[in-house]
């Protein structure tokens, strides 16, 4: 998956161009710089993947994978998963990384899709 990076505070972005090609987010294919949303892209790539037993954006060659991570073609989740859950990924997955769920809004989610809501807080 992705090569994590402590950064200084929250605003910094890094610029390296390391990690698995299929996971890659799409501002690291452009060669822009980069914060914790291309995390939440290679998660959802992973999550993605499980709930679909497939690699997200698989293809025959590297240049069609950029092609179909570049584009956003996210192939469709079964039906047996929620849609809230289904929503969720596809965000995660959202070309736009500023569009993209922050960490405690994906656990918000996912605990309210288990049934476990949370308390308080800024998702309540």
């Amino acid at each position: 998956l992705g090569i994590a990076r402590e950064l200084d505070y929250t605003a910094q972005r890094a610029g390296t161009f390391i990690g698995t090609f299929c996971y890659m987010s799409p501002e690291i294919l452009q060669s822009s710089t980069y914060s914790y949303e291309t995390d939440i892209w290679s998660l959802g790539c992973c999550v993605h993947e499980v709930m679909t037993l497939h690699q997200t954006f698989a293809a025959q060659s590297m240049m069609e994978i950029m092609e179909n991570i570049m584009e956003a073609k996210i192939p469709p989740m079964p039906d047996r998963y929620c849609k809230k859950l289904q929503k969720l990924v596809i965000r995660m997955l959202d070309r736009k990384a500023k569009k993209r769920p922050d960490g405690l809004e994906i656990i918000f989610t996912v605990s309210k899709i288990q049934g476990f809501p949370f308390e308080s807080g800024p998702y309540t």
